[in-house]
């Protein structure tokens, strides 16, 4: 058996990249994609629902890092047959992203950034042990140093307003995508613990207003991404036979897609 697997960027509303996975002979089985970023460590993109390959499978990932190169590979069965890697694609972007875990209708580009730039900070978990007679402690721990925290402050203008109160209105952890690098707002999935909004213009028509986000890095949200196409969404635009379809999209992976010709 083999399983391909090809991964094309598209340029959309929202960066997003195309992956298409078949087996050879046909094979259906639960199906695993993951991404694989330049620091060697993988991620498992997020998909519509429980993924199933039935001969062929095709979707998007929205949450690709930007202006570093990435693979990705397929995971398919209980007992996990892989595809191999992808050829390594890279997702241009000048625009720092705040990018919701399910629904990519919500994400948006940040407009601006304000300096200076915030510090990030790192707990131990670590215990300190006195020891009688002695003027040095014992340090002992079974926990790496936390996650990162830290804050930073964007200026939006007062119309797209409606756009953040969306985007953290589910409360659910959100992708900072950045294009600055890994240490510079670049990418990681986020909480935002504490949001703040405020005028900075002091007078109540003042065209912008900033938000305070103070965040803490946690892991990618197990959730399902909201698909793009649905058939609701075919039988209103569409009316008659198979027939009529036929011709519009090459074959079902790319009518669920909404991929037309």
């Amino acid at each position: 058996m083999t399983i391909s697997m090809t991964a094309s960027l598209q340029f959309a509303a929202q960066p997003r990249v195309l992956l298409n996975v078949s087996s050879s002979p046909s094979l259906t089985a639960v199906l695993r994609v993951f991404r694989v970023h330049a620091d060697g460590s993988q991620h498992r993109v997020l998909t519509p629902g429980r993924a199933v390959l039935n001969g062929a499978w095709s979707g998007y990932d929205y949450h690709a890092p930007f202006n570093q190169t990435f693979t990705y590979y397929a995971q398919v069965g209980v007992v996990a047959a892989d595809s191999a890697q992808t050829p390594a694609v890279f997702m241009p972007s000048d625009n720092a992203w705040l990018m919701h875990p399910s629904d990519p209708d919500k994400s948006f580009p940040i407009g601006k950034i304000l300096a200076p730039q915030q510090s990030v900070t790192r707990s131990s978990r670590a215990t300190e042990f006195k020891i009688l007679g002695s003027t040095t402690s014992v340090i002992r721990t079974d926990s790496p140093l936390e996650t990162v925290e830290g804050s930073f402050t964007i200026r939006v203008p007062v119309e797209d307003i409606p756009t953040v109160e969306t985007l953290i209105a589910d409360d659910l952890p959100v992708l900072l995508n950045g294009p600055w690098g890994a240490y510079d707002y670049g990418w990681s999935w986020i909480w935002l613990k504490n949001i703040e909004r405020s005028n900075s213009g002091g007078f109540v028509q003042f065209p912008t207003r900033n938000y305070k986000f103070d965040y803490q890095v946690v892991r990618a949200p197990d959730t399902d991404v909201a698909p793009v196409w649905t058939y609701a969404d075919l039988t209103a635009e569409f009316t008659g036979n198979y027939s009529t379809l036929t011709g519009v999209w090459a074959d079902y992976d790319h009518m669920s897609l909404d991929l037309r010709a």
